[in-house]
């Protein structure tokens, strides 16, 4: 048994712009859904980390590679895009070599993320099932990582479900992360 892992709450993207764009702002999003995850956490009195919108890519992943140990957990906030307006859901993405915590951890997630904005599942899928294959925020440092994709940015029904449910998501999500920073 793991008793107080770390937790990381990471913003996919940091700046306007510099994520998925379509009915909402992908980068602007991961910020504010950061931020309330954190302040939920804090209410729990989880230990945890986050990211700062100034750092780069490789700055975060640097300062994570310092910080965590193999049995720490790292949330990647993310938000989903299509061209296809009509594509929605939610999915999780674990590293290539996953362990059984990081698949449980993103399969509770997602199942938690569609049962409160009534989004399709999409699953928990490896990172080479991903376009790009190796994601920096899952490969570059030894964590329990998970990249979560809330929903898709240009999907007016997921959008809608989102906007109206972010509080309940965000303490959905500092609950499972609390359970899991004590196993």
């Amino acid at each position: 048994m793991i008793n107080d892992r770390l937790i990381a709450v990471i913003a996919g993207h940091r700046g306007k712009g510099t994520g998925a764009v379509g009915i909402i702002d992908e980068a602007v999003e991961n910020v504010e859904m950061r931020n309330l995850i954190c302040e939920e956490l804090a209410q729990k009195g989880t230990h945890f980390v986050t990211d700062s919108i100034k750092q780069s890519l490789n700055e975060v992943v640097s300062t994570l590679r310092a910080m965590l140990q193999k049995y720490d957990i790292a949330l990647d906030i993310h938000f989903n895009s299509c061209g296809d307006p009509s594509v929605g859901g939610t999915e999780a993405i674990v590293p290539n070599r996953y362990t059984s915590d990081e698949w449980q951890i993103a399969d509770e997630l997602v199942t938690t993320t569609c049962a409160i904005l009534g989004t399709k599942n999409r699953g928990v899928k490896t990172e080479q099932q991903t376009p790009h294959q190796r994601l920096a925020m899952l490969s570059n440092y030894d964590a329990c990582n998970i990249l979560i994709e809330i929903c898709f940015v240009n999907n007016k029904n997921d959008i809608k479900a989102y906007k109206a449910h972010k509080g309940e998501l965000a303490k959905a999500y500092a609950e499972i992360l609390s359970k899991w920073s004590r196993k």
